[in-house]
């Protein structure tokens, strides 16, 4: 490799001329395909006189080259590989710190993929570079660095999965790691060092990667657990300044989540606990856990006082320990005595608005929003005290007395003051009632009736405060009372006109009217608060469409969606309207979408900005979807409606944006199950829809999704498609694709092979007999494949899928008889089918899958006997009766159960339905209260199994499986080609035609059945 010719090809890719720098790029690109390519990349980075913007472009080009190239393909030369990464490890030491930083994930991808098995020798190139660093600090960051990398392989393994090459690890280097971090904790020289302050992190971080899921024996007791612990203690205590590099402080963040980690995940008993480290359990209690809650509490009132720096990040570790302790008897004493301060000193500390906050509010609004009010898992000491005021509650509930006392007071003393500071102080305290206000609004705590006069007076008067950031606060706090029981109107009229007055105010600031738009969401429910709203309801609905053009994020759409369902006759009139500017503003969005996706290369990027857009434009397809299923009654409005959100629809399929494809599907599904036809607009989507599958590298990503739509166009435009080859062949291509998809191979899984199928037996349903030969053999081959296949693959856990492959074949018979049997006979696979039809007769539980047997059963018995005969099926005659009869008893019952599962579905009321709480713990009964249901944020047994799941994901315990053993489920709500078919009058016309014009026939089919059989075949026949 000439390395002064990829000099110049990176000297020339930094160029402003066009032409010159594509020209450059396109002989990187060929070069790079070369053996020696790398190694001339790092003779750039290696000498000295080449310009550093040349070297960071190398750098950066290096970089992409392994992460794209060094775990698949060849473009890397299996031998060309050791030489790469030693020389990698000796030249990134030499490097200044941008260009090292920018090769690190180089470095780090090499040390997951090679070692040990290629690289086993790594542990001996770390030790050179740590021992001989000397005074080179670079050499050891290194050193150390590799050598965490080394560490984070263990990450995910048990003891008994790691042991013996771990455990030698250990007990040689992990010594050395202390010392080393104690050196640097007491050279006072080396605080303003960044390297140093990275190899405390680092060391820190070896230690957390060792014991994340697992905690190795040699660390567990005995000295190495004091001399760790102790350490991780020196590090929390350590002071730094202000202005000392970040990595002293992240060093403390982690110091801070190891000692958390420890005692939740072993420290702690569960019932779903999968560790049983009884000796390390009682001697953290007894003696670690105390004295680390006096650290932890000293460290808190150094920091309140103004004498210590401790990070935002450090914080929420750190108050996740005490709402820990809160779980035990035993451990919630440690941290009792110290509530006052928790409560009446940290929290108001911590709660109170930073300055940088209040510069947001004014500077960037928008921002502010997501940042304040939007983040729901933040890492920040807010959020783990709310979490711990919550749990506190919840585990005990006499702390909510003096608490709510405690909030009365410190208003009472500010209730005057309409000062910054006042401002300030009042929405610390509101935060600090969020976590406790749905205790607050239960009937059952003992200050139930002081709840709504405290809102009266303490709280509801803040909607008139001249500090914009208070009346956000306001609303967004009384929003979580929206389950409280309201006794008197006045309190309702107070938050009406509190709310509306912060949403329809010209002088309210985004945050304020976003927060009270939301506040009217949250009190819709409230009958008082909704009639009061009942003439404001068009106003509101254009205050909300103009805020969407200032604000992305799916909070608007939210609040425009329960309006709609909320108000649907005072909407109406101005259906078509409020859907055409829904339209203009979701155009908009997705064009915007559109544009950020073509002009940027980077994934992470790209996903970044657009986030904010794409939540804003799910939110407005939902509810042009809520709007659309609100005027299901009125055919004409919706004709109306699709005439806007059809161009959004094809938009969507024209730009590929395949994140609405599920969206776009069902409001094409919808449209056409709400109007019982196919228009012309929807027939114009089709063909883009069903390219926008087809080019997708995987159909069946957005297979399940789109589904409902495809077989609405089946369902409801049947006599187009027998008319039109050109959708026939669109539905053939997309069945095909799937069906010439390798399932040995995994390209597709049996779920998607249920999808596919039910999509092909549709298709079938709407042809008829002179146009059905053309696909139906073809059809029939795969069907009868893959009955092989699930038979082999699945055995007795196959019957949902084979129950959906049988059906391919069954609507096949329905519509064209002679072509499916003479498929079916000349590819010798007419046993295998009547064989596994058979023997799924007593699985049949869908309407759907009766009926369509029960037609098949009609449709291979009305041949003549003399065919049958000669098709040698005459033998199977006596059992297709037994089996037609069976199902033919039992399916007046399965129409009963489906009507009233369509009833219950139509009448269920959501109003008592439970809903998901991040904060629900398990507990055992060591617990200091009695309520279990209740879990704090970051809580132990859920943590664990995500954990175990993450684990066997790798180990081979929880790969992919789509063997079920479970029956096709019947949507109450969805339409069948067969839904408008009287299986009564045809079986009964079938039946009487047999008897009449071909007894002997008769006798084959129905002349063995039981007494039984007969009697009840006869009642259901002379009822109809």
């Amino acid at each position: 490799m000439n390395v002064e010719q990829l000099h110049h090809c990176f000297f020339g890719s930094l160029q402003a001329d066009p032409n010159v720098r594509r020209q450059a790029e396109a002989q990187l690109n060929e070069l790079s395909h070369q053996v020696g390519f790398l190694a001339a990349c790092l003779d750039i980075l290696s000498t000295p006189d080449v310009q550093p913007i040349v070297k960071q472009s190398c750098s950066i080009y290096f970089k992409n080259v392994i992460l794209k190239n060094w775990t698949v393909g060849t473009l890397i030369d299996n031998d060309e590989r050791p030489i790469i990464r030693e020389r990698l490890l000796i030249s990134i030491v030499k490097l200044d710190k941008i260009l090292r930083n920018q090769l690190l994930p180089a470095l780090s991808l090499i040390i997951k993929f090679d070692y040990p098995s290629t690289w086993p020798n790594l542990l001996d190139h770390i030790l050179n570079l740590i021992n001989n660093s000397n005074s080179d600090i670079n050499s050891l960051y290194i050193g150390i660095y590799s050598f965490t990398e080394l560490c984070r392989i263990y990450r995910w393994k048990h003891n008994s999965d790691r042991q013996a090459v771990l455990d030698p690890i250990i007990s040689n280097f992990f010594p050395s790691l202390i010392s080393l971090g104690t050196h640097l904790l007491e050279d006072t020289t080396s605080r303003g060092s960044y390297e140093a302050s990275e190899i405390l992190k680092l060391i820190i971080k070896c230690y957390k990667f060792v014991t994340y899921l697992d905690f190795p024996e040699q660390l567990r007791n005995g000295q190495p657990l004091i001399d760790w612990i102790t350490f991780h203690v020196k590090v929390i205590t350590g002071d730094f300044s202000g202005n000392a590099p970040e990595g002293w402080f992240k060093a403390q963040k982690w110091a801070y989540h190891n000692l958390y980690r420890l005692f939740q995940r072993y420290g702690t008993k569960t019932l779903t606990s999968k560790f049983q480290y009884d000796e390390f359990r009682a001697n953290f209690k007894a003696n670690v856990l105390p004295q680390l809650i006096n650290v932890y509490m000293g460290n808190l009132e150094k920091w309140t006082s103004g004498n210590k720096i401790i990070s935002d990040a450090s914080l929420y570790h750190l108050i996740q320990l005490f709402e820990q302790a809160l779980l035990k008897k035993d451990t919630f004493k440690l941290v009792e005595p110290h509530f006052n301060f928790i409560i009446v000193t940290l929290s108001f500390r911590i709660f109170n608005p930073k300055d940088e906050e209040l510069e947001l509010f004014e500077d960037e609004p928008e921002e502010y929003i997501h940042r304040i009010f939007e983040i729901v898992e933040g890492n920040t000491g807010e959020d783990s005290l709310h979490s711990f005021l919550f749990t506190l509650v919840e585990k005990r509930a006499d702390y909510l007395v003096p608490m709510f006392q405690f909030i009365g007071e410190k208003f009472t003393e500010l209730a005057q003051h309409d000062t910054v500071e006042a401002a300030r102080a009042k929405e610390a305290l509101m935060k600090f009632i969020s976590p406790i206000s749905y205790k607050l609004s239960q009937p059952n705590n003992p200050i139930f009736n002081e709840v709504e006069p405290f809102l009266n007076n303490f709280i509801i008067p803040n909607f008139q405060s001249n500090h914009q950031f208070l009346k956000a606060r306001v609303n967004n706090l009384v929003s979580k009372f929206d389950n409280l029981e309201i006794r008197d109107v006045k309190t309702v009229e107070n938050l009406f006109n509190g709310i509306m007055s912060s949403f329809l105010d010209e002088s309210s600031q985004l945050p304020v009217q976003i927060q009270a738009a939301l506040a009217i969401q949250a009190f819709i429910i409230n009958d008082a608060f909704k009639n009061s709203l009942d003439n404001y309801v068009l106003k509101l609905m254009e205050r909300l469409m103009e805020l969407s053009n200032k604000f992305d994020s799916d909070i608007l759409p939210a609040v425009m969606q329960e309006l709609v369902e909320s108000f649907p006759d005072k909407l109406e009139p101005f259906a078509d309207q409020l859907m055409e500017q829904l339209c203009i503003k979701l155009t908009s969005l997705l064009k915007s979408i559109g544009e950020m996706s073509n002009s940027l290369e980077d994934y992470d990027d790209f996903d970044n900005m657009a986030n904010d857009k794409t939540s804003t434009a799910l939110g407005i397809l939902n509810t042009m979807i809520t709007i659309l299923l609100y005027f299901e009654n009125s055919v004409d409005i919706i004709s109306k409606l699709e005439v806007y959100y059809s161009q959004v629809i094809k938009l969507i399929f024209e730009d590929k944006i395949e994140d609405f494809y599920a969206e776009a599907g069902e409001l094409i599904e919808n449209t056409l199950f709400l109007t019982r036809k196919v228009s012309p607009l929807m027939w114009s989507l089709l063909p883009q829809f069903v390219q926008c599958l087809l080019n997708d590298e995987d159909i069946t990503l957005y297979l399940e999704d789109s589904l409902p739509a495809l077989k609405n166009y089946l369902i409801f435009g049947a006599s187009t498609i027998q008319e039109n080859v050109h959708v026939q062949e669109l539905y053939y291509r997309i069945i095909l694709n799937v069906f010439e998809m390798d399932f040995d191979e995994g390209d597709v899984g049996f779920s998607d092979l249920v999808h596919i199928s039910d999509l092909a037996t549709t298709f079938v349903l709407s042809l008829n007999s002179s146009i059905a030969g053309k696909y139906v053999p073809s059809l029939i081959n795969y069907s009868s494949k893959f009955l092989i296949d699930i038979n082999d693959t699945l055995k007795e856990k196959g019957k949902p899928f084979r129950i959906a492959v049988l059906d391919n074949i069954i609507a096949s018979l329905v519509i064209d008889p002679n072509s499916t049997l003479k498929t079916l006979i000349e590819s010798n696979q007419i046993e295998n089918f009547m064989a596994n039809w058979f023997n799924s007769t007593d699985d049949l539980k869908r309407v759907f899958d009766i009926k369509l047997s029960i037609l098949g059963y009609i449709s291979l018995l009305s041949i003549d006997l003399q065919s049958i005969d000669s098709m040698g099926l005459s033998r199977a005659l006596n059992t297709c009766g037994m089996n037609l009869t069976k199902l033919f008893i039992i399916i007046p019952q399965a129409i009963k159960d489906l009507e009233k599962k369509r009833s219950e579905y139509a009448d269920k009321s959501w109003e008592n339905e439970l809903t998901y709480n991040i904060n629900q713990v398990n507990d055992d009964d060591d617990d200091v209260t009695a309520n279990a249901g209740q879990t704090p944020l970051g809580g132990v047994d859920g943590e664990d199994d995500e954990e175990q799941d993450y684990s066997n994901f790798f180990t081979g315990e929880n790969k992919f499986s789509f063997e079920s053993d479970e029956e096709l489920q019947e949507d109450p709500y969805s339409n069948t080609s067969l839904d408008n078919i009287n299986i009564f009058s045809q079986f009964k016309s079938f039946i009487l035609g047999v008897q009449n014009n071909e007894g002997d026939k008769y006798g084959h089919i129905f002349g063995q059945l039981t007494d039984s059989d007969k009697e009840m075949l006869t009642s259901i026949l002379n009822s109809i």
